[in-house]
């Protein structure tokens, strides 16, 4: 199977060496989630170039550490909310192996998430620096809220009370 496909990565020109190497490490345990879910399906996902999700438009949009941070911050809550949506479908589709995997993706992500929080006390210089760090997380978390959103009015679901 196909390697999760991975474009530079911030951790190849952060000068933060803590920074770099949690960077490193995320985006080394997502191709590994990639993978492992990507095993579970009957056919491979397969996505065109073109096909960036909003989220990703501003993770690469972001170019200091301490927006690159937060935005992380804001990737991993929107992934382990996935995560969560996941498990209790599966959960409630009486598929309790696939909601244990995705249960335990979920746990990942959580480290990540704690992991990413250490971090924005060591670059968060001022107030300013961590208001710049959560301005970079509710812009990830909206993006990818925007979208999910739309995707559903597309399938012509109501998103107000799923979301």
């Amino acid at each position: 199977m196909p390697r999760a496909r991975r474009s530079p990565t911030w951790a190849n020109n952060e000068a933060d060496d803590d920074a770099a190497a949690l960077f490193e490490d995320v985006a080394d345990e997502e191709a590994d989630h990639y993978e492992t879910v990507a095993a579970e399906l009957d056919e491979p996902p397969r996505a065109d170039d073109g096909d960036l999700p909003a989220i990703q438009s501003v993770l690469r949009g972001l170019d200091d550490t301490v927006e690159r941070v937060g935005g992380l911050i804001g990737r991993c809550l929107v992934a382990k909310k996935s995560k969560k949506q996941y498990t209790g479908y599966f959960t409630g589709e009486a598929d309790p192996q696939t909601a244990s995997l995705f249960r335990g993706l979920g746990n990942d992500v959580e480290e990540q998430i704690n992991a990413a929080a250490d971090l924005v006390e060591g670059v968060c210089e001022s107030d300013d620096d961590r208001k710049r760090a959560q301005a970079a997380a509710s812009e990830a978390i909206q993006a990818a809220y925007d979208e999910y959103t739309e995707s559903l009015e597309s399938m012509g679901v109501n998103p107000k009370p799923v979301c």
